[in-house]
């Protein structure tokens, strides 16, 4: 099954817990892709304590997207974890999908 995770919260807890649910899928053999938008761009700002959300960002084996004109915003450019993905890449990704989980 094709999943797309949409994140666009700065809540470290809902990060974490997102990026869980989105590993597990992974693991049980689906194909997933995370897209990160809005707020939830300046992730790597944010506390990792108590959730760790980078460990479970840097564990995922999907497509990881954030949002290029929302990270222009905020300052973010691209990096290894941090991948640059546009309004095309996003309707793409939603148009392929059998399941959308919005965070």
């Amino acid at each position: 099954m094709k999943l797309l995770f949409i994140i666009f919260t700065d809540d470290p807890e809902t990060i974490y817990n997102a990026m869980r649910l989105a590993n597990v899928a992974v693991k049980k053999g689906d194909e997933v892709s995370v897209f990160v938008l809005g707020k939830a761009v300046t992730f790597e700002k944010l506390p990792t304590e108590p959730f760790n959300f980078m460990e479970q960002i840097n564990a995922f084996q999907g497509d990881f997207y954030v949002w290029g004109v929302c990270a222009k915003a905020h300052g973010i450019e691209a990096s290894p974890t941090c991948p640059i993905g546009w309004m095309d890449d996003l309707y793409e990704l939603a148009k392929e999908a059998d399941k959308i989980f919005t965070f």
